[in-house]
């Protein structure tokens, strides 16, 4: 279990937010996990949106 930070989840990596981008990129746990999301983002998400994020590529360090 994360207790450090919230995290976004992005494919098998939770990443951790900075002010400099997105980094300590952490293998995404099995099973439930505890959401900071609205239910009705939470909702979208789950039926097939996709949320883009603005300069994901440059943003995520690490991430190739």
């Amino acid at each position: 279990m994360l207790l450090d930070r919230p995290r976004l989840v992005r494919g098998d990596r939770l990443w951790a937010f900075t002010f400099g981008g997105w980094d300590d990129p952490v293998p995404r746990p099995t099973g439930r996990l505890t959401v900071l999301t609205p239910p009705t983002s939470v909702l979208a998400l789950a039926h097939g949106f996709v949320p883009e994020l603005r300069g994901a590529r440059s943003a995520f360090r690490g991430w190739g």
